[in-house]
């Protein structure tokens, strides 16, 4: 990624996004205060930029990550992971205006990451009125969560600005 002054006369700022693998940076996306995301896909497992951000570890044989950097350009601020087992790439980035990070792509993987979800959560006993402790399903689960078939579905994924997971 290198960062050029306007009118292209010098490099301002310039750094590798590397990891072990062959990394494919496909789209760029700059916010409303020059902040700057980069979406893709890698076949890195290690050298990756992954100080905060949703994951940190790779999750199959081509991953999708999404990284973000300072108005600067001098450092990455956030990095993240996201996919399955199989093969997963963004190929489209935005900010929207309330400067989330919002990612569209494909995956071959029948178990790509899809958020949020339904969890059990314990209710204990209640002796007052005299019920039995059980499990309660809470939360939701976006409008599709499996894999449909083919050899991809369409993915888009919503983070915040420092790459938590909103929605997949």
């Amino acid at each position: 990624m290198v960062r050029f002054a306007a009118d292209l006369s010098a490099i301002r700022s310039g750094l590798y996004i590397s990891g072990n693998g062959i990394d494919l940076p496909t789209a760029i996306s700059v916010g409303k205060v020059n902040d700057v995301a980069i979406c893709g896909s890698t076949t890195s497992t290690s050298g990756m930029p992954t100080a905060q951000g949703h994951s940190a570890t790779a999750y199959g044989k081509v991953d999708g990550f999404v990284l973000t950097l300072p108005p600067s350009g001098t450092y990455i601020y956030a990095f993240t992971y996201l996919g399955g087992t199989d093969n997963d790439v963004f190929t489209s980035i935005t900010h929207d205006p309330n400067g989330s990070i919002v990612v569209g792509g494909w995956t071959a993987s029948s178990n790509y990451k899809t958020w949020p979800e339904k969890i059990l959560v314990w209710v204990p006993p209640d002796d007052l009125r005299g019920t039995e402790g059980y499990f309660k399903e809470v939360g939701e689960n976006p409008f599709d969560n499996e894999y449909n078939g083919g050899s991809t579905d369409g993915v888009v994924a919503k983070f915040s600005a420092s790459l938590s997971l909103i929605f997949s």
